[in-house]
């Protein structure tokens, strides 16, 4: 499904944007499907401020600064979606706990991951590749888990990092 860009700030607009779930561990909520078309702009997708459960999957994004920013958000699993044609980073997290990418696909941007002052993060099976500098960017951040992941060039760029898992 074909849809404008979205931004999220709080666990209310979070609760309007989700197609399903209720935030919960045992039901969260899902956005799901969508193609979006950040045409040239900052991001295609935004969301910050939010600590309830939340599964964004399938999606499609492409044609931005950035594909997904997400800002002091906890709780979220990444699935199966297409991140593409971006100028700068394909998933941007900064000050987000305890988000999960799994199976996902980053390509043509600069740098395919970047972690700022970010913690307790896990990627599993992903694919980073045709990406201008790095797979993944961590600056400031800590006990990150990666296991079965393609990437062309350079995997890991690390700055002031405390510990990571491989």
């Amino acid at each position: 499904m074909s849809s404008g860009v979205i931004e999220i700030n709080g666990n209310f607009q979070l609760s309007q944007i989700a197609q399903g779930g209720n935030g919960t561990w045992q039901d969260p909520y899902i956005i799901e499907d969508k193609v979006i078309d950040g045409l040239n702009g900052s991001h295609c997708i935004s969301i910050m401020n939010t600590d309830k459960y939340f599964i964004l999957e399938n999606c499609t994004i492409y044609n931005a600064s950035i594909g997904i920013y997400l800002g002091n958000v906890s709780n979220c699993l990444f699935s199966g979606n297409k991140i593409n044609n971006l100028q700068l980073t394909g998933l941007y997290l900064n000050n987000s706990v305890n988000n999960t990418l799994v199976s996902n696909e980053i390509s043509s941007s600069t740098i395919a991951l970047e972690f700022f002052e970010s913690s307790n993060n896990s990627i599993y099976n992903n694919n980073f590749h045709s990406n201008l500098f790095s797979g993944i960017y961590l600056e400031g951040s800590h006990f990150l888990y990666l296991t079965y992941l393609k990437c062309g060039y350079y995997l890991l760029v690390l700055t002031h990092q405390h510990q990571y898992l491989i």
